[in-house]
């Protein structure tokens, strides 16, 4: 792949770093008949744009996250409405134009990609057609899978023969992502491709299996249902043979049962008459009985309830006494306070009329306290104005003082212009000591002025102070006149509160009289009540002992007659000969109701016994019929098995893991040899680089893996590339990438004839950056490669390249 036309509009690496919209650069022409062309200018001129466009691939390698165009966005490297990539380059016979179109509305964005090539009389451009018939027509996956088609893999080119800032060292190249890119680069896809039709037929006949798999499974649940339900059968076919023995035993039970209790009815029947005769004797006595029990229970209740009616009545009485004692009590309070009241008589009468003084004195005494409180405002008004002048005064003279000091200051500065050494010499001008004087003497004025004003001041802020201090002095302790005031104050409100308190009883003194010849007339009526509710309180319980004792005599002549009763009947019961055991009959009504539900529970057990039996043979043959196919099916299914399980073992042995993985294994000593060669001619023999593809595990098994490993001839030594200094680590990636190059270039035919490389000497140190340029043209000698464009800031590479094309030529003035 040759770059030859680059034509980038509306990219902001150019916009920024040359002034541009659109830039058109011309390779065949800038770097005619040279091998090592080298980018050059200063920082942010766009170099690394230009270099991130010198390929087809829709990525910028340096800014993208990785070799998959998913992983990168124009839209985040270009502006306006519309932005264009052109891309003239030749690979193999044919000269192609690659033409990427970012277009950005408001609101949506839209790539279009076109692959062409020219015709073979290098005239007209045609749209580029696959073998198998993808053909570039604006879409993004179309245009891919041609350049893929064309150039490879992405990730094949961009570590091959790019090499982009930033990007990953092979060392951190997941196992994976190496025989992936190994892969392509021994020309396995045809091995992956048959592993990928092994896959897919393996997975057809899996799908095919998976349809299966429902009869399948139908197949293998009939069969245990088959098992379970015969498993059934035979112990419902054996409950069922319990079950018909115990219906025959359970039957001579109930028989046996019956016999018995028609027999005992039979004997019961002899002895009717008799039976008879005791029944009535029983049902009188009984009835005796209840009207005794009913006769003594009426006699209780009415005893209670007269005990209840009369006690209650008594104690109603008692407490409307109590309540009228309690009256009594509250007219003897009544009469106690008012005779208190008419001993305090001439005390009442001589505060209603001391009030009237009282108020009178109030009034004056709240104007002088109103005066009081006045001065006494005053009085502090001046204080603090006192105060504040003494702290003026004590600020003036710190000031004064200052000012004072800076003065002699100024002047002692000043008296040394007559005395400076350099006085009338040429050195007088420049003398920063006769300099400082000068300018003393002449802040002298100022300063004394500053002086004066000051002493003004402090002169008035003590005429002030002298003043207040006068006017306080006449004025007196207002605080101390204020407070005696105040306290005179509470001494009246206090007194005056007192005298009001009693005056106010004085119009209670006029009926205070009535009241105790009222209340002393209503205790004398309440007395006479109270002794009469006492005495009809013990009529009242007196009245129902007499009572009580009546119901008694009754309730003992009730006891008696009924026991005269009873006695007669109880001697005729004694006279008639025993009654036969009821007790033999009821157990043998009991016995054949026990038999009976028995047989009745066995007769149903039976009968669902002999239905599960039927239901389970039914059962047994719809399910045998049902599977008389099975077999064949189940034969049909292990056949596909083990045809997934061939093609899976092709699937393996196509892929990654199988051959794959040995080519590399092989490919592994040509590849270390290549860049060992690299570093041979170019750095000297002091590294040898050796790839491991296996390495044992702790088992003692082998797995696949994939290190770089530097044995280091002057330190007598060996460690990962992931453990050398940067710039050996630099020099040491650069090597293998490039003997991946040239292996490419000589065992798979597949040449790219152009290397990229952008500041990868950047941790070099001048000797390591010399034997860089030989080795880069060691490269293009052994690989046959026709140039190599790369972008450095050590003068000494672009002194060493072919052709130097400084992008500065391309910057718009603005």
């Amino acid at each position: 792949m040759i770059p030859k036309k680059l034509r980038l509009k509306n990219f902001t690496g150019i916009r920024s770093g040359l002034g541009r919209d659109e830039i058109i650069i011309d390779f065949e022409t800038l770097a005619y008949g040279a091998q090592l062309v080298a980018l050059t200018g200063p920082n942010g001129t766009g170099k690394s744009t230009i270099l991130d466009n010198m390929h087809p691939f829709r990525i910028m390698p340096s800014r993208a996250g990785s070799y998959s165009p998913g992983s990168f966005s124009f839209y985040d490297n270009v502006y306006g409405a519309e932005a264009v990539k052109e891309l003239e380059f030749s690979h193999g016979n044919l000269d192609y134009l690659a033409i990427l179109v970012f277009k950005m509305g408001t609101k949506t964005k839209k790539t279009e990609c076109y692959l062409q090539y020219r015709d073979d009389l290098g005239v007209d451009w045609f749209p580029y057609r696959t073998p198998d018939g993808v053909i570039s027509d604006g879409k993004t996956e179309t245009y891919d899978r041609c350049i893929e088609h064309i150039l490879g893999t992405p990730e094949m080119f961009f570590t091959s023969v790019f090499a982009a800032q930033n990007r990953r060292a092979l060392s951190s190249y997941t196992n994976g992502e190496i025989k992936g890119l190994l892969s392509e680069l021994l020309g396995l896809e045809n091995i992956r491709e048959l592993g990928d039709k092994a896959r897919d037929v393996a997975h057809s006949l899996r799908v095919h299996l998976t349809g299966m798999r429902g009869e399948l499974v139908r197949i293998d649940t009939l069969e245990a249902e088959r098992a379970t339900v015969e498993a059934t059968l035979e112990n419902e076919q054996t409950s069922l043979g319990l079950s018909m023995q115990a219906r025959f035993t359970a039957r001579g039970r109930a028989m046996a049962a019956n016999k018995r209790l028609s027999d005992l009815r039979a004997e019961r029947a002899a002895t009717a008459d008799v039976d008879a005769r005791r029944a009535t004797l029983t049902a009188r006595r009984g009835a005796a009985e209840n009207r005794r029990d009913g006769t003594l229970q009426q006699l209780n209740a009415d005893i209670v309830d007269d005990r209840h009616r009369s006690s209650k009545q008594a104690e109603s009485l008692r407490d409307e006494a109590g309540r009228m004692e309690s009256t009594v009590r509250q007219h003897q309070t009544v009469i106690d306070s008012n005779e208190q009241l008419l001993s305090q008589k001439d005390d009442i009468e001589q505060a209603a009329r001391d009030i009237a003084t009282l108020e009178a004195e109030d009034v004056e005494n709240l104007k002088d306290l109103d005066k009081k409180r006045t001065a006494a405002a005053k009085y502090r008004q001046l204080v603090g104005e006192r105060d504040k002048v003494f702290e003026q005064l004590k600020a003036s003279a710190q000031s004064g003082q200052s000012i004072s000091t800076a003065c002699d200051e100024l002047k002692g500065r000043a008296g040394l212009i007559d005395n400076v050494p350099c006085k009338g010499m040429e050195l007088q001008a420049r003398c920063q000591l006769l300099h400082e004087a000068n300018t003393a003497k002449g802040n002298i004025p100022a300063t004394e002025q500053k002086l004066t004003e000051a002493r003004a001041q402090h002169e008035r802020l003590q005429t002030r102070g002298k003043e207040l201090q006068s006017a306080l002095a006449l004025m007196g302790d207002a605080d101390a006149e204020l407070h005696a005031a105040e306290q005179e104050r509470n001494r009246i409100v206090y007194r005056t509160r007192v005298v009001a308190t009693k005056a106010a009883l004085a119009d209670s003194l006029t009926n205070a009289e009535q009241v105790i010849a009222h209340s002393r007339s209503q205790i004398t009526g309440l007395q006479a009540s109270i002794a009469a509710k006492l005495d009809q309180a013990t009529n009242t319980e007196a009245e129902c002992n007499d009572r009580l004792a009546k119901l008694n005599a009754r309730r003992s002549i009730a006891e008696t007659e009924c026991r005269n009763e009873l006695s007669v009947i109880d001697a005729e019961l004694a006279s008639l000969p025993p009654p036969l055991d009821g007790h033999d009959l009821e157990t043998a009504e009991a016995a054949l109701k026990h038999d009976e539900d028995i047989l009745a529970q066995i007769e149903i057990d039976y009968e669902r016994l002999l239905k599960g039996v039927t239901t389970s043979k039914e059962r047994v043959r719809a399910i045998t019929a049902d599977l008389t196919n099975a077999s064949a099916l189940k034969a049909k299914a292990g056949t596909i098995e083990n045809e997934i399980a061939h093609w899976t073992t092709l699937q393996k042995a196509f892929g990654n893991d199988g051959i794959i993985a040995l080519s590399i294994d092989d490919a592994g000593p040509t590849l270390s040899g290549l860049a060992n060669d690299l570093l041979t001619s170019c750095y000297g023999p002091r590294f040898t680089v050796k790839l491991k593809t296996q390495e044992e595990t702790a088992a003692g098994d082998m797995k696949e893996t994939f290190g770089i490993v530097v044995f280091d001839g002057e330190r007598d030594d060996e460690k990962n590339v992931r453990d050398m200094s940067g710039g050996e680590r630099i020099w040491i990636n650069e090597c293998i990438t490039r003997a991946i190059a040239l292996y490419q270039s000589q065992a798979s035919g597949q040449n790219y004839g152009t290397l990229f490389a952008d500041e990868s000497d950047g941790a070099l140190d001048p000797e390591r950056k010399q034997m860089f340029i030989s080795m880069k043209r060691k490269v293009l000698e052994l690989g046959g490669y026709e140039r190599e464009f790369f972008i450095s800031h050590t003068e000494a590479l672009w002194e060493a390249a072919d052709a130097v094309i400084n992008v500065s030529q391309f910057r718009q003035e603005r």
